[in-house]
């Protein structure tokens, strides 16, 4: 398997950046949000294989990328402390390679050793791929402390709103870097396992787990498990989720606003209770899940509890 770069350029925003938005402050939230890069790669199909069309696709894949740019400034400048970016339309690099092998072999079995071989070697950088014939695939990495994600969530949504007057993230409190470090794990279920883990954890108070709670529990229940293995005995584990609030504010707030807009849910498994039932731990996530839900639904977005609750802890 090989793939080769065969061009590189730098595309910037359709339009320059107004000069009163060239300096993007990062609220706390984004501030306090863990720093993790996760390529996207997107995998399209095609109709005609001619030249010309792999050029059509290639060019309208750089057209969209430099309007998108003009409506989402910040991702075309550069981070210049950790807790600003400078909006200086310097672009984002946009690599076209070739592959010797028809991409849509990597579907058939991912393996995570070859999909690197697609990622660019810039953190904003968009790649398009090729094998002989097509344009095929694109890869995105994004910093989700930067947007948690929104980039995913608004170019390949239904619908774009850019606010560019907004002041959120000038009225919370800067906050100085924290150090940390974060491990990422990736686990693959396949339908019929996630069917039956959802079958096996529902109960009186849970009726109907989503998948997420039954994939939740048995991860949890896994940990719980290799932790009491190694120390011989039961600990006390706690076992937090990321809820999206946008919508659960009061007012909601839009779906598409950027930035890391989520709440935590954590519940705690004493050394006392079961944590081989899979029951029992759904019914601690979903209880969690709505205490969060409805914390929010009541207070909305409190920025000045969140400012106050820093500056006193120091």
């Amino acid at each position: 398997m090989k793939v080769e770069i065969i061009h590189k350029e730098t595309l910037k925003p359709s339009s320059s950046t107004p000069y009163n938005l060239k300096n993007f402050k990062l609220c706390l939230i984004d501030q306090l949000a863990p720093t993790m890069y996760i390529p996207l790669i997107l995998f399209y199909p095609h109709v005609n294989n001619g030249v010309d069309e792999v050029e059509k696709k290639t060019q309208l894949l750089k057209t969209t990328l430099s309007e998108t740019l003009t409506l989402f400034y910040p991702l075309a400048g550069r981070i210049k402390t950790h807790d600003s970016i400078v909006c200086n339309n310097e672009g984002v690099e946009f690599f076209k390679a070739q592959a010797n092998f028809p991409l849509s072999k990597i579907l058939e079995k991912p393996n995570t050793y070859f999909l690197r071989k697609f990622l660019p070697a810039e953190p904003e950088s968009i790649q398009a791929r090729t094998d002989r014939r097509r344009v095929d695939a694109e890869c995105i990495p994004q910093e989700l402390d930067i947007n948690g994600g929104f980039w995913i969530r608004t170019r390949f949504g239904s619908g774009i709103q850019c606010c560019r007057t907004s002041s959120t993230s000038d009225d919370i409190q800067p906050l100085e870097k924290i150090p940390g470090k974060c491990r990422t794990s990736r686990f693959v279920f396949y339908p019929k396992r996630i069917a039956s883990l959802k079958e096996n954890s529902s109960s009186e108070a849970v009726k109907n787990p989503s998948r997420i709670e039954a994939v939740s529990s048995i991860i949890w229940k896994s940990v719980a498990k290799a932790s009491r293995s190694n120390k011989g005995f039961m600990k006390t584990s706690v076992f937090a989720q990321t809820v999206n609030i946008r919508a659960r504010t009061s007012p909601p707030l839009s779906e598409n606003l950027a930035g890391n807009f989520f709440g935590i849910s954590p519940e705690k498994l004493d050394e006392n209770e079961n944590g081989d039932d899979l029951k029992v731990l759904v019914a601690k996530l979903r209880k969690a899940l709505e205490e969060v839900k409805e914390f929010f639904g009541k207070k909305g977005l409190d920025v000045e509890g969140v400012k106050q609750a820093m500056l006193k802890g120091g």
